[in-house]
């Protein structure tokens, strides 16, 4: 990963930032729900964001590891979404977007992905790099955790939360909160992933976390 490293004292105000500067900045009244009823998972975004399928944006990769071509697979579903005031399939997936944006990703896992998939493959699979590593590695460096969570549903699906800050090659600061869960067999993969620049991320922090609480699984 190639990133600019922060000093402590940037570490601290970006902390500051995001926790004292969070308004109802993005968004109108009104929600969607993006449902998948074969695998019986829903979340909620606002109504007025921009939706995208997996034909419309980049993302159709999927690395948990990185190791071997076979660990590359197309999705399973996908979907993407935009919140600014001029949606662009560009967007999704671009942590420092103007506006909030994600996508959402159910995948069935090969043989060798089940057996050796692990919490730091789940917290490395949408930035490329597992933050709670690099953090450990440079504690002033370039990536800071907001919030690190292990799961465990009802459902018997587990795996992380995390919302990370981190600079990005080109010198901007992307914020992503990032839930990835398998299910019981570890046999499928469900990635949620809602983000945008920092600033973006601390005029919207509720929108943002209300998404990523809205993930539900039916009962089966």
């Amino acid at each position: 990963m190639t990133a600019t490293s922060s000093s402590r004292s940037c570490r601290f105000l970006r902390r500051a930032l995001i926790s004292t500067l969070v308004v109802a900045a993005c968004g109108g009244s009104g929600s969607q729900e993006l449902h998948n009823p074969e695998f019986g998972v829903s979340f909620t975004i606002d109504a007025d964001w921009a939706v995208y399928d997996e034909g419309q944006f980049s993302g159709a990769d999927l690395d948990l590891g990185g190791r071997a071509p076979e660990r590359r697979l197309d999705p399973t579903w996908l979907r993407g979404f935009d919140g600014s005031d001029e949606p662009s399939p560009a967007n999704v997936a671009r942590d420092d977007a103007p506006a909030p944006q994600g996508m959402a990703r159910i995948q069935v896992l090969t043989e060798p992905q089940r057996t050796s998939v692990d919490l730091a493959a789940l917290r490395s699979v949408h930035l490329g790099f597992d933050p709670v590593r690099a953090e450990r590695d440079e504690p002033d460096g370039p990536v800071e955790i907001l919030r690190h969570e292990d799961l465990s549903l009802e459902g018997g699906q587990h795996g992380v939360r995390m919302v990370v800050v981190y600079d990005m090659p080109g010198g901007e600061v992307g914020v992503v909160d990032q839930t990835a869960l398998l299910d019981g067999a570890n046999s499928v993969l469900y990635l949620l992933v809602v983000g945008c620049s920092e600033q973006c991320y601390a005029d919207n922090q509720d929108t943002i976390d209300a998404v990523a609480n809205s993930l539900t699984f039916e009962k089966r």
